[in-house]
């Protein structure tokens, strides 16, 4: 029973006993894998941080379901209070840069819909595209410089670059991962 279990979880933590916030963790991860609940999962992280205020596990997740629900705004505010809190953090600079990233690809994939003919509305698609990409690029870039050995920034970097046409900065950031690939 996954809802008395959420429930359970929920009333020992509120006597403040040392592992309320894994328990609250807890109850949200049985809200979103067995119960799908994304609702009420928000609903409990609002309610976790009003006892634990920015924390990096609560907003992360909140994090996680605005950029599954589409809620891409809500997604950015939610990142920028980490950044805010701990700017030192490559990976929410990450997160940051993807939240730009996976619009521009939602706009590629709606851009290739259109017909060829329609060259006003494909070129408005590609700036709007494009733009995005550009919105992407510093957190990717600060990222890298927080955490230089993540590939998974440096190969974002690289196809921003392959697409942006910077082929001094693509093969720079191929070298990078070359390397790091080789250890």
């Amino acid at each position: 029973n996954y809802a008395g279990a959420v429930k359970n979880f929920k009333k020992v933590a509120e006597f403040g006993v040392p592992e309320s916030k894994n328990l609250l963790l807890e109850a949200i991860n049985i809200q979103l894998v067995n119960l799908k609940d994304t609702t009420a999962a928000l609903a409990s992280i609002d309610q976790a941080l009003t006892k634990y205020q920015d924390d990096p596990d609560f907003v992360g997740t909140q994090t996680d379901i605005y950029i599954v629900r589409g809620e891409i705004e809500k997604s950015q505010a939610s990142l920028g209070k980490l950044v805010a809190k701990d700017p030192n953090k490559a990976i929410y600079h990450f997160l940051l840069g993807e939240t730009y990233y996976k619009q521009a690809l939602a706009v590629q994939n709606e851009r290739q819909k259109v017909d060829a003919k329609k060259v006003k509305e494909y070129n408005a698609l590609t700036a709007k595209m494009t733009a995005l990409i550009d919105k992407s690029l510093p957190y990717y870039k600060k990222a890298q410089e927080l955490d230089p050995k993540a590939t998974h920034t440096l190969e974002a970097l690289k196809q921003i670059y392959a697409f942006k046409n910077d082929t001094k900065s693509y093969e720079e950031t191929k070298k990078l991962l070359d390397a790091l690939q080789k250890k």
